[in-house]
């Protein structure tokens, strides 16, 4: 299935660094969305940013086989557009477009990330 997004969204906020979260994440960066990747841990957050610049760099040299400097330059512009925090409150959740919860499979874990969302976002 696939789900147009409007214009309208700029800026998307993920919460999750893991496996599903970053894999949204570099497509969001791809497609030039601004994101900020929410995790637990800036460790955690670096090696997603890693795993998301090698599959940026894998794409780049597919789409732009002969030019290095293009390939490096997509690669950074696309880095440019994340941000990575550890708490909420550094996401900036009021000027969110989109926000993506992406955590763990626990059901108390993910009721208090969206009550604490709730609350930024509803005032």
């Amino acid at each position: 299935m696939v789900v147009e997004i409007p214009n309208e969204i700029q800026n998307v906020v993920i919460f999750g660094s893991g496996l599903m979260g970053s894999g949204i994440a570099q497509i969001a960066i791809e497609n030039g969305y601004n994101v900020t990747l929410v995790g637990r841990s800036m460790d955690k957050l670096q090696q997603s940013k890693t795993k998301l610049s090698n599959g940026l760099t894998r794409i780049a040299k597919k789409r732009f086989a002969n030019d290095v400097e293009t390939q490096n330059d997509f690669v950074d512009g696309c880095l440019d557009n994340l941000k990575l925090c550890t708490n909420s409150d550094e996401a900036n959740l009021e000027d969110a477009d989109l926000i993506i919860e992406a955590i763990v499979e626990n059901l108390k874990v993910k009721q208090k990330l969206l009550a604490e969302i709730e609350n930024v976002i509803s005032e």
